[in-house]
Parts: C-alpha cells; sequence; structure tokens
C-alpha cells in the first residue's frame, strides 16, 4: 500500500504546459475519445511526466504509450480539482482495459495545470485482479457520474514510482 507521500509531484513549468498543448493540439480527436480531445493535454503532460522518471522511449500507439526495454507502459492520466490523496480512483476504460500493454501508470493533473502527481502503477495482471468494474451512469463518490464503463482502484493499491527501476 501507498500513501499520498509515495506520490511524485511535479509543479509545471509554462514552456512544458506550451509544448504539451501544442502536441494535444496536433492530436486531434482519437478514436472512441470519451471527451472528444478536449483533455489530450491532461494526458500528454501525464505521458511526459512518466517518461522523465522511466526514461523510456515515448511512442504512443494505441496499445501502449512508452516503451523501454521491451517493457510496454500504458499512461492514464485523471483531471483533478485538488491535491490527490491515495483514496482517490484511478482507473481504465473497460473499452481499452485489454490493450497490449505491461504496465498502467497512473498520473492525475490538476485541472488549471498548475502541478500533477506520479500516483503509481500495477501491472496489467495486478490491475485487472484488483480493480471494480463500475457501469457507465453509476455514481461515484458524491455527485459523479461514470461516463463509461469502466475498471476503478483506489490509488493506494498501486506500487510506488519511488520504487520503480
Amino acid at each position: 500500500m501507498i500513501t499520498k507521500k509515495d506520490f511524485l509531484r511535479f509543479d509545471l513549468w509554462p514552456r512544458f504546459i506550451d509544448k504539451c498543448s501544442q502536441e494535444a493540439i496536433e492530436m486531434g480527436i482519437l478514436k472512441k475519445s470519451v471527451y472528444e480531445g478536449q483533455r489530450n493535454i491532461y494526458g500528454i503532460i501525464g505521458e511526459r511526466l512518466v517518461n522523465i522518471v522511466v526514461e523510456g522511449n515515448l511512442e504512443r500507439t494505441f496499445e501502449y504509450d512508452i516503451i523501454k526495454n521491451g517493457i510496454k507502459i500504458d499512461v492514464k492520466s485523471t483531471m483533478v480539482n485538488k491535491e490527490p490523496t491515495e483514496n482517490f480512483l484511478v482507473d481504465v476504460f473497460a473499452a481499452t482495459k485489454e490493450q497490449e500493454t505491461d504496465y498502467y501508470a497512473f498520473v492525475f493533473v490538476m485541472k488549471d495545470l498548475s502541478s500533477a502527481w506520479l500516483a503509481g502503477f500495477a501491472t496489467k495482471k495486478d490491475f485487472k485482479t484488483h480493480a471494480t468494474f463500475r457501469k457507465k451512469g453509476d455514481l461515484i463518490r458524491g455527485n459523479v457520474i461514470a461516463k463509461t464503463n469502466d475498471y476503478c482502484l483506489e490509488a493506494k493499491n498501486l506500487q510506488s514510482f519511488r520504487n520503480i527501476k
């Protein structure tokens, strides 16, 4: 189990955000995009930050985002309105749960793009074993409604990026 103290926090700088914003515009709307490209920047920020830590090759295929020494990592970024805790949920859309990836890496990015946290990672197998299915329309903690079928897990059940090799 990890705690909020295990999250890696990054304060985002304007040049970095500008570069990610340009990439988000160039990316356009991806197939099966739940938010029709409106949140691409959050995903790109997450991919770039994870890649800084793992020092792999950023490839951005449908199956995975980063590869290092043959290990495939798919980055899942979530926009947040406040600093995340270990009780925040991380998720994988049901439509992408069968991607050809070895690991999922989870990142929280502030809505205002001021900062981001690398929460942790999980092997695909561990995530599939421990995640809970949520159906589109289900109520998610409070008044948020699931926009799509997905699988979720509390961040405290991830492995810390501090232990990544």
